[in-house]
């Protein structure tokens, strides 16, 4: 996957992390929706995203059978999962940081 790609992908799933909303997957350009599937086929099984029946629901919307495609989705589309997933959770730990530093102080 390219890099702006992914950083465009990773800004998304980010945002779905904080408030899923189920629309905004399945409006994706049709053209994108076996990508589009991959990636919510494969938050599901993070438990750290949530939303876990929701984005199985999603990714068999998109694709139906994407769960007996992964694999070859994977492929298809160059989809690196180790590199996803490490780089979505720093996205969320920095995230989580910077609300953190911003919270006001109780006194």
């Amino acid at each position: 996957m390219l890099r702006t790609r992914e950083s465009q992908v990773l800004d998304f799933c980010l945002g779905q992390t904080k408030r899923f909303d189920a629309r905004a997957w399945l409006a994706m350009p049709v053209a994108e929706r076996e990508f589009w599937a991959l990636v919510a086929f494969f938050m599901s099984g993070g438990q750290r995203f949530g939303h876990r029946d929701d984005l199985l629901a999603v990714a068999q919307s998109l694709r139906p059978n994407c769960a007996g495609d992964f694999a070859e989705l994977v492929r298809r589309f160059d989809f690196d999962c180790s590199r996803f997933d490490a780089m979505l959770q720093d996205r969320i730990t920095h995230e989580r940081a910077v609300a953190e530093v911003h919270r006001p102080k109780n006194r």
